[in-house]
């Protein structure tokens, strides 16, 4: 399976929860592994010291 393959797959497993139907074991695996997989590829942003304190709005 291609990453495509896998979002398709993931979205039909997360609609068929939603829809309170049983999933196989199968199907919690897939739902673990992509969450596994989506920690690792968390977006860290650094902002500069000067940056941090935002003035009030008026």
């Amino acid at each position: 399976m291609n990453s495509k393959e896998i979002e398709e797959r993931v979205d039909e497993i997360l609609l068929k929860q939603t829809r309170g139907e049983k999933l196989t074991d199968g199907e919690e695996t897939i739902l673990a592994f992509a969450y596994y997989a989506a920690r690792g590829q968390r977006t860290v942003i650094r902002v500069d010291p000067q940056y941090r304190e935002l003035p009030d709005p008026e």
